[in-house]
Order: structure tokens, then C-alpha cells, then sequence
């Protein structure tokens, strides 16, 4: 998801979570999380103007998009498949969430040549 700011992006916390989100850390990205019933029910990840969401439950995901979008101009890019050089791979027949840096580091090893190297 992309947004266009219509407020400051750089506040630590969500106006729309009203106390429900936990601000989780922030450095380069900022990590929240919003439980229920002191269950996590959702994980939001705000990179500059990138918004990956995460929860098992498509309701929640969507009760929080409608809100966010009050408060910015967001454009919906459907599930993410890649964030950041980091696969995402789903198996939701098993409710499984998978995350890969395999093809940054294929990368790495071909830049440096080394896709031969013997294992010691």
C-alpha cells in the first residue's frame, strides 16, 4: 500500500488505532502491532510511504485500511509479494507466511563470485 501524507508520517503513533495499536520500535521502519483480548490480531509496517499489512483475519485488515484512509490518500497494491528485497510467500492452505532474501542472496554470491566456492 502507498500513501500520500495529509499528516505527519513521522508520529509514533496511529490516531486510528486509538490506544488499541503497540508501538513496537522505530528506526528505519516502524513496527506496530494491535491486539484483542491480549491476542495480536495485526501487525502494521510503515516504511517511508510503504504500508505492508498482516493479519490472519481479512476483516480487521480491511477495518484498518478504511480508517487509515480517512486520515491519508492510499493507493491499495493488493497482497505484496516483495518488500525491501524480501520475499513473501504464503501457503494459505496452511496459514503459513514465509519470508526469503534467497534471490538478494544469489546476488550477493554471484557478485563476489562465488558460485563455485568449495565448503571447508
Amino acid at each position: 500500500m502507498r500513501l500520500a501524507p495529509r499528516k505527519d508520517l513521522n508520529q509514533c503513533a496511529w490516531p486510528s488505532c486509538t490506544g488499541a495499536c503497540t508501538h513496537i520500535f522505530c528506526d528505519f521502519i516502524c513496527v506496530y502491532m494491535m491486539k484483542r483480548n491480549e491476542k495480536v490480531i495485526l501487525y502494521l509496517l510503515l516504511y517511508i510511504d510503504d504500508i505492508l499489512i498482516a493479519s490472519s483475519d481479512k476483516q480487521e485488515i480491511q477495518k484498518l485500511k478504511m480508517k487509515l484512509n480517512g486520515e491519508f490518500e492510499m493507493k491499495d497494491l493488493g497482497n505484496a509479494k516483495k518488500i525491501h528485497g524480501i520475499d513473501i510467500i504464503r501457503d494459505r492452505s496452511k496459514g503459513e507466511l514465509f519470508l526469503s532474501q534467497q534471490g538478494y542472496l544469489r546476488k550477493v554470491v554471484e557478485r563476489f563470485r562465488m558460485m563455485i566456492s568449495a565448503k571447508k
